[in-house]
């Protein structure tokens, strides 16, 4: 064989690995993570103190379910608002779902403020379960604004939740 047959050869083998390589890797960064569990609000147990949430309000007093929960996506798919008192102030929060088709991760997951504090917007990224009673749920929220961020306990009153979303334990 020739030297620029061999040269030829070489080349065509270094292309195919790298396109193999390529493919592989791609499919690698292309796989999607989910990390959340959805769990009704009638069937919140004290086992869930202390657990990083994410609450799903209610779009009307008959939006509700029950029993296992399946779907997630479609469940989240209306951004409800609701009133929380944040700092001695009623204030509108969305809520601010970012699932996708192949992830979804409680992390991204928020509460945005709507109309409030003039341009000024808030952020609850973080909550987790303080305390629960018949008809409340107590979370401590960690609280994001152009000043920075602070920690606040917020009282929700368990008749306006749908849901609650948890990191799924694996």
């Amino acid at each position: 064989m020739t030297k620029i047959a061999k040269s030829i050869i070489n080349f065509f083998q270094k292309i195919i690995l790298f396109i193999f390589l390529m493919m592989s890797i791609t499919s690698a960064f292309s796989q999607g993570f989910w990390n959340i569990e959805y769990i009704p609000i009638d069937s919140l147990n004290l086992s869930l103190i202390g657990k990083e949430v994410r609450l799903d309000f209610k779009t009307s007093i008959t939006d509700t379910i029950q029993g296992k929960v399946s779907g997630i996506r479609y469940l989240l798919l209306k951004k409800d608002t609701v009133s929380i008192v944040l700092g001695g102030k009623f204030l509108i929060f969305r809520e601010n779902w970012k699932v996708y088709i192949d992830h979804g991760l409680l992390q991204e997951q928020t509460l945005e403020s709507i109309e409030n504090n003039g341009d000024e917007r808030i952020i609850l990224r973080e909550m987790y379960l303080v305390s629960i009673d018949e008809a409340t749920l107590t979370l401590e929220v960690i609280v994001y604004n152009s000043y920075g961020k602070n920690k606040e306990s917020i009282i929700i009153t368990k008749s306006d939740v749908k849901g609650v979303l948890l990191r799924l334990q694996r």
